[in-house]
């Protein structure tokens, strides 16, 4: 595998590591007070998670080098690395380490105000990628930076909030999912919508009337959008009939709902591998492209 492939493979499992322990965190701080016996388990999945997205960040973070240099032995090269320490990129880095390690202390606490560190933690962790990227050279930069950072936030949420939803309905008494499960589904009817809206409004800041199907980056933001179609649908899907049905406690309810999460979170995952693609090897087309 060639240093490009490998650094979009790291890459895409740090992206989807830290949105897991991000939308973690931020499912525990709204919803913890609702939940018993899932608690435990829920939190467990966050910090683990972080802990491989923060490392996947910094194996990502060392392959920019062998990129850099145009081989994989380039990551050992500390010329290059000493260049790379002045790029935004090891700004972006560190922060999403520190924010990433104030989510898994967040969590590890019991004490219910230590919540508050993993919310700040994922502010952190999500506003890291306002120092990089494409977000960084477009203007109106303040509205980029807004729309990014909402979708970034709503996005970590989203994804972060599937397997913990799977484990409240297998976990929790029937009458604690189903109204925990409706509760996030009215919540996310707002969020969802508002997130897909600003991704939209961005893509258009970036791409505007550029757009080609023939041209990479383009061809890869459609896709985005065609595979968040599919995963509102799901997720719509859970809200009318899925998520209503858990209050009948019946296991054959908890399997459909919860294999209508796993589908919803693939589709997700596709979305990130995407967008770790977009971010690695594509840029957007350039004002005068054809």
């Amino acid at each position: 595998m060639d240093v490009d492939s490998l650094a979009v493979v790291v890459k895409a499992v740090a992206y989807a590591a830290l949105l897991q322990g991000v939308g973690t965190a931020l499912f525990v701080a709204i919803f913890a007070s609702r939940l018993d016996a899932a608690t435990p388990v829920v939190k467990r999945l966050g910090m683990v998670a972080c802990a491989i997205g923060l490392a996947a960040a910094l194996a990502s973070y060392l392959l920019e080098a062998g990129r850099m240099t145009g081989e994989l032995a380039g990551v050992m090269d500390q010329a290059t690395h000493r260049r790379l320490a002045h790029l935004p990129l090891a700004a972006a880095t560190s922060l999403r380490i520190l924010g990433g390690t104030l989510v898994i202390f967040g969590l590890a606490w019991r004490a219910g105000e230590a919540i508050v560190l993993a919310v700040i933690g994922s502010v952190l962790v999500t506003g890291s990628f306002l120092l990089v990227g494409h977000s960084v050279t477009h203007e109106p930069r303040w509205l980029v930076v807004a729309l990014l950072q909402w979708h970034l936030l709503v996005v970590a949420f989203w994804v972060g909030s599937i397997v913990p939803l799977i484990l409240v309905a297998r976990r929790e008494a029937a009458v604690v999912s189903h109204k925990l499960v409706e509760r996030f589904s009215a919540l996310a009817t707002v969020l969802v919508p508002a997130m897909a809206i600003a991704g939209l409004a961005m893509g258009w800041t970036l791409v505007g009337g550029r757009y080609s199907i023939r041209d990479p980056y383009t061809a890869a933001l459609t896709g985005k959008v065609a595979l968040l179609v599919v995963a509102l649908a799901l997720a719509a899907l859970n809200r009318a009939r899925l998520g209503p049905a858990l209050r009948e406690g019946s296991k054959p309810a908890v399997r459909r709902f919860s294999l209508s999460l796993i589908v919803e979170f693939v589709v997700l995952l596709g979305i990130v591998v995407l967008t770790a693609t977009m971010t690695s090897l594509f840029s957007p087309p350039m004002a005068g492209a054809s």
